[in-house]
């Protein structure tokens, strides 16, 4: 055992290769009989052959021979990359040598042919090894090209024609020896359950046909016609699309889990690198021929499904096989099997450790999340669906099931994973655009579900991506905009906050929580973040909530005027400070920035009194806790009185103090706290409201750029780029300079303090559309 050599690539029907605790350097294969590391693969004569200048016609056996191995692709990008690097001079030698050879072609034209040869056989009666391993190989191959060549010249790959060349030459290939009892030379199904079958089944196996010729589709067996995304008619002339189809069909068709989870699995990443052909390139709204296919009109009628199956992966979460778990588990990569003895003295016994995450569900939001955001047609199908698909507990789409999705379900998941950057960015465009979900998710009456995951990640603001933290707040403010929300929040009581650092939290209204975390979020910005865009999207949201703000907790009272109070210190400083440079300045110069800071802070502090005069004059009989706390802090709103834009809301709180404190100078000062409370308690109810100064409303709602996909296209592939399973070469990227040049613009939009702050070129003022930059 010792001196034996498990082969990469090899003729028998074992199921895996357990590498241990083997570096990849480490991992031998055996080729016929010529033995290699990981880093000799360039050295494989299938591979070396398919890159060569030979060409190699479609009806060869060569095709056949090479996809009948067993091969797991790997399931990190890390993986994904070491392979790369080990194959890396034949990609170079396949660009060259392509343009007269057209394999690559043939190789996506035999692929379409199996998989339309598997639909024909019946989808899930046996799984095709030669098919799985046909999608890896494509899709390894494209990104490889769609990273290196222009879109012009990737179209030309998938559509060259047959080059007539002369005779095959003789075969010096390892043999693929015959191991069925029919005598075909696919090898036998595996036995055991380690692994989804090898075979295409017992059967005889019809020709194929030639993809590149025009021959009617096949038809069920019972007569019905095959529901293929190809609608029955015969296979495009056009490869691309005619792989394209091919991948959305094997996609909505493949039953979740083993075996076939391999089918999906590819055909999710295959389109995920067919829509890479955008990151390539600086200009986002540009169109492009290769990645529009996903969503131009040909699409419309399997958009719904197509939705719909990647939603349902990521409700149910499918996990991955074991076997294909090795590369992660044991750091090594298994690339390809050993002996059927080998695995029954290793494996037999072996327990794969459970997938941490399902890697499906993750992949399939990529795709969708990309898909949406792909091109800039107006009427994107995909998205459309996205927008458009109801509830399947609502007796209302009892027949409509194709376009409906549990919704209990998908907010239960929703909830569970909102701590990942792209749930949170898939939960915005259900909340803001899919009508149907925004009734379902403001009607729900355990919204702290929701609602809790959101305010833990607020509260780790620096150390979260400031991208995934400006998602929370839009969607916070878009929740704050139904009145139903704002009520509820203040009726749900929550505790055993462990999250929380500063202080064990005792239990109080989700209302309040959300107002403690918010307002630390601002205070930390000024302070450590510094960031421009966090003052008005927090406020904003608070805005919302005032009207509806009932028993507001101490610590949430406390923590709102002693925000006010900082930036009240602060405001009075730099006023000082201007002073001084006037007194030393030129009477016709001006000091812009610090005239532009003393702005943004009086902006911010008018906000704050102006959260707190909607609270007082909507429901001041429910909120003695933030009485009290101004009675005690009534000296910081006198020096805004001369401000003309604070006189207004800073009368009405004065007024309100005014009365309470005449009450407390009629009673002894000694009082205890729980007599000031019965006081503060039975005075609300005598005050009349009518005595303040009717301010408008402070309602702000949210609203999308024009453009949305401008921002959003680059930010969905940072987060593919930095989670998918998939290897990219970030110094050939150019699609993130593009969300660079978006926020450099917003930041023209919005000038910025040394502190952080923001100041939007017009003031905020009641009832204005929040465009919230993210």
């Amino acid at each position: 055992m010792d001196q034996h050599r498990f082969p990469l690539v090899c003729s028998s029907s074992p199921p895996v290769l357990l590498v241990g605790s083997s570096s990849l350097e480490k991992i031998v294969a055996e080729m016929g009989n010529a033995s290699s590391s990981v880093k000799d693969l360039n050295k494989n004569e299938f591979l070396k052959r398919l890159v060569g200048t030979e060409h190699i016609p479609i009806e060869s056996d060569f095709w056949d021979r090479m996809l009948s191995y067993k091969f797991y692709p790997p399931m990190s990008s890390q993986d994904y990359g070491t392979i790369e690097d080990a194959v890396l001079p034949l990609l170079k030698e396949f660009v060259i040598n392509d343009e007269a050879t057209g394999n690559f072609s043939i190789l996506v034209r035999k692929f379409v042919s199996l998989k339309e040869q598997q639909v024909y056989e019946g989808l899930h009666k046996s799984f095709s090894w030669p098919m799985s391993n046909a999608m890896f190989l494509i899709r390894f191959i494209n990104k490889f090209f769609i990273q290196n060549l222009d879109e012009k010249d990737i179209e030309r790959t998938f559509e060259r024609s047959d080059i007539t060349t002369v005779s095959e030459p003789v075969n010096t290939l390892p043999h693929v020896p015959n191991v069925l009892s029919n005598g075909s030379s696919v090898p036998a199904a595996l036995p055991s359950s380690s692994g989804p079958p090898l075979t295409n089944g017992t059967g005889p196996v019809p020709p194929l046909t030639p993809v590149n010729s025009v021959a009617p589709a096949p038809q069920n067996p019972s007569g019905h016609a095959n529901q293929s995304f190809t609608n029955g008619e015969a296979i495009s002339t056009k490869t691309l699309v005619s792989y394209t189809n091919a991948l959305v069909d094997l996609l909505i068709k493949s039953s979740v889990g083993d075996p076939y989870y391999l089918y999906e699995m590819e055909a999710i990443n295959s389109l995920i690198v067919l829509l890479s052909v955008r990151i390539y390139r600086p200009d986002v709204e540009s169109e492009s021929p290769v990645s529009d296919l996903l969503v131009g009109t040909a699409m419309t009628s399997v958009a719904p499904t197509l939705v719909s199956r990647l939603l349902i992966n990521f409700i149910q979460q499918p996990k991955a096989p074991g076997y294909l778990l090795q590369s992660n588990l044991h750091g090594s990569i298994v690339l390809g099997l050993a002996s059927g003895l080998w695995n029954a003295l290793t494996l037999k016994n072996y327990r794969y450790p459970p997938e941490p995450e399902s890697i499906m569900a993750l992949q399939s939001i990529f795709l969708l999340l990309l898909l949406c955001n792909n091109g800039t047609q107006v009427d994107n199908p995909v998205r459309n669906a996205l927008f458009t698909f109801g509830n399947a507990e609502d007796p209302a789409y009892a027949s409509n099931q194709s376009n409906a999705l549990p919704f209990s379900q998908l907010y239960t998941r929703v909830c569970e994973h909102l701590r990942r950057e792209e749930v949170s960015l898939l939960f915005y465009y259900l909340l803001h655009r899919n009508k149907d979900f925004n009734v379902y998710i403001l009607s729900k009456t355990n919204i702290d579900l929701l609602i809790l995951p959101m305010l833990e990640m607020l509260y780790n603001a620096p150390t979260a991506s400031s991208h995934h933290v400006y998602m929370l707040l839009i969607i916070l403010l878009i929740l704050s905009e139904d009145e139903f929300f704002t009520k509820t929040i203040h009726e749900l009581q929550v505790k055993n906050i462990r999250w929380y650092k500063e202080r064990n939290l005792p239990p109080m209204p989700l209302g309040s929580l959300i107002v403690l975390v918010v307002t630390r979020v601002i205070q930390m910005n000024i302070t450590k973040i510094k960031d421009k865009y966090l003052h008005n999207n927090c406020l904003a949201a608070l805005a919302n909530m005032a009207g509806d703000t009932k028993n507001l907790h101490v610590m949430a009272c406390q923590r709102l005027i002693t925000l006010f109070e900082q930036l009240s210190k602060r405001h009075r400083k730099l006023s000082e400070d201007y002073r001084q440079w006037s007194e030393k300045a030129d009477q016709q110069s001006v000091n812009p920035e610090l005239t532009l800071e003393i702005s943004i802070h009086e902006e911010v502090l008018r906000m704050i009194l102006e959260i707190v005069n909607g609270i007082l004059y909507h429901e001041l009989p429910s909120n003695a806790n933030l009485v009290h706390s101004l009675l005690y802090k009534k000296q910081l709103f006198e020096r805004f009185r001369s401000y003309p834009n604070f006189q207004e809301v800073v009368h009405n709180i004065e007024t309100v103090l005014a009365h309470f404190a005449s009450k407390m100078d009629k009673n002894d000062q000694n009082m205890t706290v729980e007599q000031v409370f019965d006081i503060i308690k039975q005075q609300s109810m005598n005050f009349s409201v009518q005595r303040l100064k009717k301010l408008p409303n402070l309602k702000f709602r949210y609203v999308e750029e024009e453009h949305p996909e401008e921002f959003f296209l680059p930010y969905c592939w940072t987060l593919v780029y930095g989670a998918s399973t998939i290897h990219w070469n970030a110094e050939k990227i150019c699609i993130f300079n593009a969300l660079n040049v978006v926020e450099d613009e917003l930041e023209g939009e919005m000038a910025a303090g040394d502190d952080g702050s923001i100041k939007p070129q017009t003031p905020l003022t009641p009832e204005e559309t929040v465009v919230v930059p993210v």
